[in-house]
């Protein structure tokens, strides 16, 4: 029988490579992601890295198993976008909904469409986003998402404006906003009065483009947004340029000057020194700070990567020399305008080859992967047709092998016989002992015995610490108790609800709970695993998600919470 199981794990083993277990790359794939998801918005440099190292170990499962295709798919697309590669993102994402598992899972589509979605509004592509917004919004109305139909009403209202429509683009947001009230989300109602105010500006209703601005800066100012509050006092100060209240809008464009420097918001002070620059030139009263604000603008536009308030310093500048008569100066800036567009263009036409040529690799790449794929499906399967020859072959072995032995046995049992008859013939048969009536126990008392036995057990393995012995199997602890290994299991799984392994990693877990309560950061993971008995990381982390429901780090940073809480404040919790 040991044989035959033996031949069973390695037919198992087999299986699971011609994929008929394939749920288990599933599955693996599946608790990979997290980590990668977490470090994308604090370390995407390691989730880049972290990424591209999961795709390459299951690139060819993404040929066979739909649901490792749909995840490292997203995967992958949701890395790209945060990588503002948006060509490449569009392709992974697309990849993703066009698997089995997007198209029945209404959350997972409605990801996809709206990843998709950003990424044809960055690419400039807005009746295609528009298009795919509209999608995400009949998903989300299927799913009942208030939350999500607001998002998407919100963006596909800034869509609607970059294509001119502003009334759409007011109606839109104004739906957005009415759901952003009902569930109660300050920030999504103070950005979509911020929105509001930039449209009816636009449409030189600058009543309610002031009443809808002063409305979102109220609201930042409650959530101590300062990046936003920046975004409103900008947008104020434009407004009160257009009313040709340039003193009001130069002090407000002073606070977000002051806002921006305390909290290093480098990204708002560009456009603030382009408006400040605009204001002096216009009531031509400093028209030398008007040239410094100019300069400025440029210099920070330069160094933040801000290409489109670039071109707007230069157009700034010229404006200062036609103004004051320069046009020596006026023609170099206009000829900087001129080569800062060009090389605009030139940096966009490079990144899109980049990007395309990225596609192009990856395509071909998956085209072998796919190849191959389908030729080591065909060897595996030829593999499994000899595996079940083998395996038929020593069933067959192993059952006339056992009707021998029984054959044997029965020729002793009748020798046996035939020799007592021959004995007693002659009356020499030897008269054998009485045996004793010998009592079953009872079965409660049966369980009594069981318990004691399985205290034993575990006060021995805790006491003497034997499971920090990361090669502790049930075999050598039999030794070590002197007892077998078969009786050991039967106890362990009778009273303990589990198996040996499983009541070894218990203790294992509960001593690096201890480390990491003890320790904190001293020890590094690897270290507290070794410490607690355990061969590898990746076993200890899977064992103490499993028994706590946490990851180590997980629970680290609840312990770390815990001790940095005020008193009383974790019962409030």
């Amino acid at each position: 029988m040991k044989k035959i199981a033996a031949t069973l794990i390695a037919f198992l083993s087999i299986s699971a490579h011609t994929g008929l277990f394939s749920q288990t790359a599933a599955q693996a794939v599946a608790e990979a992601t997290d980590p990668v998801y977490a470090k994308m918005e604090a370390d995407l440099p390691t989730a880049d890295s972290m990424a591209y190292a999961l795709l390459e170990t299951y690139n060819q499962d993404m040929a066979s198993n739909d649901s490792v295709k749909a995840q490292l798919s997203f995967l992958m697309g949701t890395l790209e976008l945060h990588k503002k590669r948006y060509r490449i993102s569009y392709e992974y994402l697309e990849q993703a909904l066009e698997t089995e598992l997007v198209r029945n899972k209404e959350t997972a589509r409605f990801k996809c469409l709206t990843n998709l979605a950003i990424c044809q509004e960055q690419l400039g592509k807005v009746p295609e986003a528009l298009g795919l917004y509209q999608q995400a919004v009949a998903v989300a109305s299927s799913l009942k998402d208030q939350q999500a139909m607001a998002d998407v009403s919100f963006n596909m209202g800034n869509l609607e404006n970059e294509m001119g429509e502003s009334d759409k683009a007011i109606a839109l947001t104004s739906q957005a906003l009415r759901s952003f009230e009902e569930l109660a989300d300050t920030l999504g109602v103070a950005v979509c009065h911020l929105n509001l105010g930039k449209f009816f500006t636009q449409k030189e209703d600058y009543e309610k483009g002031e009443w809808y601005t002063l409305k979102a800066r109220e609201l930042f100012e409650q959530l101590d947004n300062y990046s936003q509050l920046t975004s409103a006092l900008i947008n104020l100060a434009r407004i009160e340029h257009l009313r040709k209240r340039h003193d009001r809008s130069n002090q407000l464009l002073q606070r977000v000057l002051d806002i921006s420097r305390e909290n290093h918001f480098d990204y708002n002070l560009a456009p603030t020194y382009t408006l400040l620059a605009d204001n002096a030139i216009t009531t031509g009263l400093d028209l030398a700070k008007a040239r410094e604000y100019a300069l400025e603008a440029i210099r920070l536009a330069d160094t933040s990567g801000r290409r489109d308030v670039l071109e707007q310093g230069y157009l700034m500048l010229s404006r200062y020399y036609a103004k004051v008569n320069d046009f020596k100066n006026f023609d170099q800036a206009l000829l900087d305008y001129d080569r800062a567009r060009k090389e605009t263009v030139a940096l966009n036409a490079r990144a899109a080859a980049e990007e395309l040529n990225v596609i192009f690799n990856t395509k071909q790449l998956s085209s072998e992967n796919r190849q191959l794929s389908r030729d080591v499906h065909l060897k595996n399967l030829q593999l499994l047709l000899l595996s079940l020859l083998l395996l038929l072959a020593i069933v067959t072995g192993s059952i006339i092998y056992r009707q021998h032995r029984r054959l044997q046995e029965n020729l002793k049992t009748m020798f046996q016989m035939n020799l007592s008859l021959a004995y007693a013939g002659q009356g020499l048969q030897e008269e054998l002992p009485d045996q004793e009536d010998v009592v079953p126990p009872t079965h409660a008392q049966q369980q009594e015995t069981d318990q004691r036995l399985y205290r034993s057990i575990r006060n021995k393995i805790e006491q003497e610490r034997l499971y920090l012995d990361p090669n502790l199997t049930i075999a050598e602890f039999a030794r070590h108790f002197r007892l077998g290994s078969r009786r050991i299991s039967t106890v362990i799984k009778e009273v303990g609800k589990t198996n040996f392994p499983g009541m070894v990693n218990e203790l294992r877990v509960n001593e690096a709970r201890r480390l990491l309560m003890e320790q904190g950061t001293s020890m590094s993971k690897a270290e507290i695993a070794a410490a607690s008995g355990f061969s590898n990381s990746i076993y200890f982390n899977y064992c103490f998600k499993e028994l706590t429901g946490f990851t180590p780090t997980d629970y680290l940073n609840m312990l770390q919470q815990q001790q940095e809480a005020p008193e009383g404040e974790a019962d409030l919790e």
